[in-house]
């Protein structure tokens, strides 16, 4: 690309510094130098030719004459072995050149010159050569000083004067038709360089026309072992030379000697050692300007160069330079450029093409502007410090001076683009701006790009190996300033993104959302995503100064059983029970720095569900707030359902390794019913009715312990009979507990309630972990109405048949199967109380035929008992009622069969009012009935010998009368009948044997008069 010097005044300027080295000389040189000598040797013959003719008729003395005068013709040493003519051609044989100044020493031997002069011109008397051929010739050419830069402009510019007053050959008119020039070799020596090269003129021809100013020229020439040289054009005389030029490397060792040594061991120049260039030149004598059209430059067959220069000084070196690298082998490029990349960046091109075009201007005091641009085609490389094939679609490259600029680069890698609108560079002062965008496949950059490079530089990291990420995200970045202060922002969109570990049950889907970047801080403006059923946003700032700084928020639409489940890997074994469910809206602050993070926040459940094995059963409908940080969760009036109880609570959670608890709860309703349902589903027992309570919940989760206390206002206990599934209720009031869980132990320290009239005192111990559910509870009771018991628990004939209030204590241990679990001891007492036809009672009546008897007042209950195999077993109780005592050993089952003996004893006065009673008391102080009860209580089978007690009273009253008979016959007789007391049984048997004989007579006597009087009695009856 060519752009005019006046376009080049914005670029910035690079200046050359002189580091006082000799400039090492370029191919051209050699070409002037050439010619020089040439013309050199040129002159010598023509001025021999000159004089030749000059003295053919004047002076025999040739020889000497040419000399001398060749000598002071050119102020050089010039001299000839030999002149020889041979019409019309004048020969100069050995002809030897020399000259030694301050600045350089010259000696040239030349074997034969051949000069024609133009006879016809001489004999006009004008001096003119038809022909000059010039062969053999050997130069040796030292140069001892470096030539003197100029120091300033002005200087510059005089010396650029002077060397066009000394080539101005505007006033010479050419004195020859054409010269021939063949093996002419040079030994060329610079001093000041320590360089040598020998130059070989092979052949050069120059002509002249007297009709034209225009001099065919053509050299053939080489340097040794570095390149060939030729030239084929014109001289438009006197100033100008203008040819095509053609110049070939021939040496690949020599031509490195000309590159500088810093970079001689990094430039390859065997790879592109077939070099040659060729060019159309223009070069003006007079004003020591050139112009280059159309050059190229090859280097094998893979670099082609043309470029085009109009430089209006060459000394110093003024004008404009544009030259353009024609789209090359974009490998072979880099195995060039390979040696200047440093070794820890390694990289490989594998296929692709590169342009390039560049402009320079050169200007005084060693100023040089340019403009360069290099465009890269497809281009793919790779480096082992990234995982992929990276493509540079297109990246069109521009240098304007100190500028770098890249417009509307395209980079492709692992199938993502990456777009480079703008980029650019000072190089001067360091200065940048760019532009990047991107549209991302997520999935294959992660697979192809960030995973290999996360292994790369975390190779011990496996875990990151589980992680999976698609979707697509849009990149945009913005950057400018210095490259030791530079400033970067840009945005990055997620859309439909997606995050899965094996860790998590399900992926985290639809990211969605925005964030801003720089290298201070992340800005999120709010980024979406969906886990399973929970969708979360979070935005906010994240510092990254010295230390990452945090101010984000997240806000969470949580399901909280998903969302627990996939933190249960995070958390520790002591809370990984747990089990979670509803709904709830949690927003996070997370404040501090990465290293120590400040998390607070808020989550709101909505009807959420929590289960342990701590809580026995799960805790429901839980709403209301909980706020929570690192170190601990509160809760403020949160409401929740144990069951049917709500309970509302307040209290935080610390250590979360131990999830430790510490909780005041208030629970109003209590619902008894469902709570106790929950405890003895399946067993004999149920309880009902409502309430409410307080307590509190401490410790860890494993080891929770709750106290409370609880009220119900009112309910039924019914307790079922394992045989014959029969139910007995107890509805109470006020019930009022104390009580402990801790263990799997539900303890009641104490509890009170009204029932059948009366109060109820217990305590004991609920083991919950046993297999049927057992306790262990002591009881007492005090004025329980046995009536209001009759009434809930008999059919309605009998509910009166016993009242009164009992008191005493009833210990008792058990399981949740039934009352026929129950083993125990108890001491019941009834002080005062009555009775009303209980079945027992009213047989016994019924025995007497003395209806009466059937009920009574009872003035005192007493007894202990026990409780064994569903069987209430006494051995002493006792009853007092007022006609008399009743006792019973035996056993009542809790259905209610009996199976016992028992004891009335009636008070005398009682038995003589009743004419049975009567016969069976005699003369005791009261009368004592055995009875056997078996059966059941409302249907008992009752045993009692009313018969055999008659029989034996008849018996007593028999021997009474008999005794008394005895008497009156023992007071006639004189003799002591009477019925001997126990211990005269003996005694009275040693003397009954004479009684007898006595009394055998008077015998028959006496029972005649005995089943007299037993006639009377049974007639009574």
């Amino acid at each position: 690309m060519t752009q005019n010097t006046e376009n080049t005044e914005n670029t910035a300027e690079t200046v050359t510094e002189n580091t006082g080295k000799k400039p090492r000389k370029g191919l051209f040189y050699y070409i002037k130098l050439g010619i020089v000598i040439s013309s050199i040797l040129a002159l010598v013959a023509a001025s021999a030719a000159f004089y030749v003719f000059h003295k053919l008729t004047t002076d025999g003395n040739l020889e000497k004459l040419i000399n001398k005068e060749l000598t002071k013709a050119t102020g050089m040493n010039v001299s000839f072995e030999k002149i020889g003519f041979s019409f019309p051609t004048i020969s100069l044989h050995n002809t030897k050149i020399a000259t030694d100044t301050p600045e350089m020493t010259l000696i040239s031997h030349t074997e034969t010159i051949f000069v024609r002069p133009d006879f016809f011109a001489a004999i006009q008397g004008r001096f003119f050569i038809d022909k000059i051929e010039v062969a053999s010739s050997t130069n040796d050419l030292t140069i001892k000083t470096a030539a003197k830069k100029p120091e300033t402009a002005e200087t510059e510019n005089n010396d650029t004067h002077s060397q066009t007053q000394k080539f101005d050959l505007a006033q010479v008119e050419i004195p020859f038709k054409s010269i021939d020039i063949t093996n002419i070799n040079v030994l060329y020596k610079d001093l000041p360089s320590s360089s040598k090269h020998e130059i070989r003129l092979n052949n050069a021809n120059i002509s002249s026309s007297m009709l034209s100013k225009q001099i065919p020229i053509y050299l053939d020439a080489e340097i040794k072992d570095l390149a060939t040289i030729k030239l084929d054009g014109n001289i438009e005389w006197p100033d100008t030379l203008a040819a095509k030029a053609n110049i070939q490397a021939t040496n690949a060792d020599k031509l490195k000697e000309l590159i500088p040594s810093e970079y001689k061991n990094k430039i390859a120049i065997e790879k592109f050692f077939d070099l040659k260039t060729e060019a159309f030149l223009t070069y003006n004598f007079a004003q020591n300007t050139l112009k280059l059209k159309d050059a190229k430059l090859n280097a094998g067959k893979n670099i082609t160069i043309a470029a085009n220069a109009d430089l209006t000084s060459l000394t110093p070196v003024l004008g404009k330079i544009d030259a353009q690298l024609y789209s090359t082998d974009a490998e072979f490029l880099a195995q060039i450029a390979a040696p200047f990349v440093p070794k820890e960046y390694p990289f490989e091109v594998l296929t692709g093409k590169i342009e390039a075009k560049a402009d320079a201007v050169f200007k005084p005091n060693s100023v040089v502007s340019y403009i360069a641009n290099i465009i890269p085609e497809q281009v793919h490389f790779k480096t082992p410090m990234f995982p992929q094939q990276v493509q540079i679609q297109k990246a069109p490259i521009s240098f304007d001076g100190d500028k770098v600029s890249v417009i509307g680069a395209e980079i492709i890698t692992a199938g993502q683009k990456i777009n480079l609108p703008n980029f650019t560079f000072n190089i001067k002062n360091k200065t940048f701006s760019a532009t990047a965008d991107s549209s991302l496949q997520l999935e294959k950059t992660w697979k192809e790009i960030a995973l290999p490079l996360a292994a790369k530089m975390q190779p011990q990291n496996e875990e990151i190996k589980n992680i999976e990420i698609a979707g697509l995200a849009k990149l945009n970045i913005e950057a400018s300033g210095k490259t030791d202060d530079p400033k970067i922002n840009g945005t990055a969109s997620f859309d439909n993104g997606n995050f899965k570990h094996k860790t998590l049950p399900e992926k985290v889907s639809d990211i969605n959302g925005l964030l801003n970047f720089s290298l201070k801080q992340i800005e999120t403006k709010k980024i979406t995503a969906t886990f399973g059923k929970t969708t979360a946003a979070v935005s906010g700032n994240i510092g990254l100064g010295e230390k990452i700084s945090l101010d984000t928020t997240l806000e969470i639409a949580a399901n909280l059983g998903e969302t627990l489940s996939s933190l249960k890997p995070l958390l520790p074994e002591s809370v990984k029970q747990i089990d979670v469910a509803g709904a709830s809206d949690i927003q996070i602050k997370i404040t501090g720095t990465a290293d120590n993070p400040i998390l607070s926040g808020v989550a709101t459940l909505k009807d959420a569900t929590f289960k342990h094995p701590a809580t026995l059963r799960p805790i429901e409908k839980i709403n209301g707030p909980i706020e929570f940080s690192l170190s601990d969760i509160i809760c403020k009036n949160l409401s929740a359902y144990w069951g049917n109880s709500k309970a509302t609570a307040n209290g935080k959670i610390t250590d979360f390794a131990q999830f430790n608890t510490n909780f005041n709860f208030v629970v109003e309703p209590l619902d008894v019913t469902d709570a106790a349902g929950f405890f003895l589903t399946g067993s004999g027992y149920e309880v009902r009715g409502n309430g409410k309570g307080t307590g509190t919940i401490t410790g860890p989760l494993e080891k929770i312990v709750v106290n409370c206390e609880a009220q119900a206002f009112e309910g039924t206990a019914n307790a079922t009979l394992t045989e014959n599934k029969s139910v007995f209720k107890f509805p109470y009031k006020n019930l009022f507990a104390k009580c402990e869980y801790k263990n799997d132990v539900f303890t009641v320290s104490s509890a009170s309630m009204e029932i059948f009239g009366g109060n109820i005192y217990a305590k004991g111990k609920t083991f919950l972990a046993s297999e049927p559910i057992s306790f262990d509870f002591q009881t007492n009771i005090d004025m329980v109405k046995a009536e209001d018991f009759l009434k809930q628990n008999v059919d309605k004939k009998y509910a009166n048949m016993i009242s009164g209030g009992l008191k005493g204590a009833f210990n008792a241990k058990g399981n949740t199967l039934g009352l026929s679990s129950l083993t125990g001891t108890a001491d019941i007492s009834m002080p005062k109380g009555a009775y009303n036809s209980p079945p027992i009672i009213a047989q016994i009546a019924d025995k007497f035929k003395e209806a009466k008897f059937a009920s009574g007042v009872i003035e005192n209950v007493s007894g202990n008992y026990r409780l064994e195999n569903g069987r209430i077993i006494s051995d002493n109780a006792l009853a007092n009622f007022s006609e008399g005592i009743i006792s019973f050993n035996g056993s009542i089952g809790l259905d209610a069969t009996i199976n016992g003996t028992s004891k009335i004893s009636l008070k005398r006065e009682v038995s003589l009012k009743d004419n049975t009673l009567k016969q069976l008391i005699g003369d005791k102080s009261q009368l004592e009935i055995p009875i056997k009860i078996k059966g059941t209580l409302m249907s008992p089978d009752i045993d009692m010998p009313i018969d055999d007690m008659l029989k034996q009273a008849v018996k007593d009253k028999g021997k009474e009368l008999i005794n008394k008979e005895l008497q009156k016959l023992g007071d006639k007789l004189g003799l002591p009948l009477a019925p001997a007391k126990a211990n005269e049984t003996k005694a009275a048997e040693v003397k009954a044997e004479d009684l007898n004989k006595k009394i055998d007579a008077e015998k028959q006597k006496l029972e005649d008069k005995l089943k007299k009087g037993l006639d009377k009695l049974f007639k009574k009856k």
